[in-house]
């Protein structure tokens, strides 16, 4: 048995993602497990949230 992690932020192409992972493990046995993800807020202010500087992503 598969145990499937999909997340999501419930917009429209997620849903699609949703529906085609199903589609595509439909002959199998699965457990599917959605977690809401959003992106950080870079201006939270809070001391635990990761934010890396575009330029990070550069190089």
């Amino acid at each position: 048995m598969k145990n499937i992690l999909i997340p999501t932020d419930f917009s429209e192409n997620a849903w699609n993602a949703i529906v085609y992972a199903a589609s595509l493990f439909k002959k199998n046995e699965c457990s599917f497990y959605l977690i809401h993800v959003n992106p950080i807020d870079p201006n939270s202010g809070s001391e635990g949230t990761m934010f890396l500087p575009p330029e990070l992503f550069e190089e």
